[in-house]
């Protein structure tokens, strides 16, 4: 029989990146007794986390492979960006989700059930209510990490497969990945992604920007061609794989802050809209979230305005002009250096950086992007 007196301080729906962050940023700076739902029944190794080495989170030291040298090709140019400073790191999700795990259990404010599938998400007398397949619960704040639940109309996305393969002989250079490998800019922008993670291991994946997901059988084909032009016939096997996709557009909804229910993750617009990063942003919104929480004021991430608002303009040109992206990613990858690079792709870019990379654009079609988006922006408020 489900009980209806389940009160916490805080719900947080999901524990994926931003919930077991947020999770673990509750318990190590407050009180509040938390509850975490999870509808996944365990844990297990479904996707790989990749970041920059800085700003620091407790992953910065803690990784299962690292790269100091970044290719980047396109037209078969290609690139290699190597600084002392600068890495790049990947984390298999079992062993963040172990971390973070082990470290909730050591709480006595914090309590994860997993298998919970939510049913409704209701406010009563200032509380808000969560019904699962369990039971039902009461809280006065709800951070709810779900993905939005509307259908794709023509906006632009980030989409990918990916396979982890284990060649027969040395094939990788195992110091070096490709963030990069542009294929196509007809009517998509197509690029291959490369993680070595031996000489013989390692994850290959085809990532498009477009408006359309293609077929699994598609992105494989994919992946058949790449590996024959790059690696031969050397025989191979596949241990795992991997697929996503990103928004590349404005994920916020009417705002439920008024009842206390709070969008985090992708739906609070968590990743950066024009590149897909989203684990440092996770360390850094879990930060300004619980800030408010102790000063007891409604929490809210706000995104830099400049940044997302170019973002979306950015997006808008790869959308309306894929084959002048060429042009695009050419110049920004050519004719910048990786910590200005990397501060784009991670939302932290200074001043003189974005104008840098604004200029890099063709100007009269950016400009009617632009206005493009003024107008979306016009029509929406």
């Amino acid at each position: 029989m489900k009980k209806k007196n389940n009160f916490f301080d805080i719900i947080v729906i999901g524990a994926g990146l931003s919930g077991l962050v947020l999770t673990l940023e509750l318990i190590k700076k407050t009180k509040k007794r938390i509850l975490l739902l999870e509808k996944k029944k365990r844990f297990e190794y479904d996707k790989n986390w990749c970041f920059w080495n800085f700003p620091k989170n407790i992953f910065s030291d803690c990784y299962n492979n690292k790269w100091n040298k970044i290719n980047v090709i396109i037209n078969g140019k290609k690139r290699t960006f190597q600084n002392p400073h600068i890495n790049y790191l990947r984390l298999k999700s079992i062993d963040f989700y172990k971390k973070i795990c082990t470290k909730l259990k050591r709480s006595n404010n914090c309590k994860l059930l997993m298998n919970q599938d939510i049913k409704e998400l209701t406010n009563s007398n200032g509380h808000n209510i969560v019904s699962s397949n369990d039971d039902i619960y009461k809280s006065k704040i709800v951070f709810d990490s779900r993905p939005s639940t509307k259908k794709l109309n023509g906006e632009l996305i980030q989409h990918f497969y990916g396979i982890e393969l284990e060649f027969e002989k040395n094939v990788f250079d195992k110091n070096e990945m490709t963030i990069m490998d542009f294929q196509n800019f007809e009517n998509e922008v197509h690029f291959f992604y490369i993680l070595p993670f031996s000489k013989k291991r390692g994850l290959v994946e085809s990532t498009y920007f477009s408006t359309n997901i293609h077929t699994k059988n598609k992105y494989l084909q994919d992946i058949k061609k790449y590996i024959k032009k790059n690696y031969g016939n050397t025989k191979y096997k596949i241990v795992f794989s991997e697929n996503g996709v990103i928004p590349m557009f404005d994920q916020e909804e009417k705002n439920l802050r008024s009842k206390n229910i709070i969008k985090i993750g992708t739906p609070g617009n968590w990743i950066k809209i024009s590149t897909g990063y989203s684990f440092q942003n996770s360390f850094i919104n879990a930060k300004k979230i619980v800030e408010d929480v102790k000063m007891g004021r409604l929490p809210e991430v706000k995104n830099k305005f400049i940044i997302k608002h170019l973002d979306l303009i950015f997006c808008e040109f790869i959308k309306m002009y894929p084959k002048d992206s060429k042009h695009f990613f050419s110049n920004f990858f050519f004719k910048n250096e990786i910590n200005v690079i990397v501060n784009f792709l991670q939302g932290n870019p200074n001043f003189n950086e974005l104008i840098k990379i604004i200029l890099s654009l063709p100007k009269k079609k950016l400009l009617k992007c632009l206005l493009i988006h003024l107008k979306q922006r016009i029509f929406t408020l």
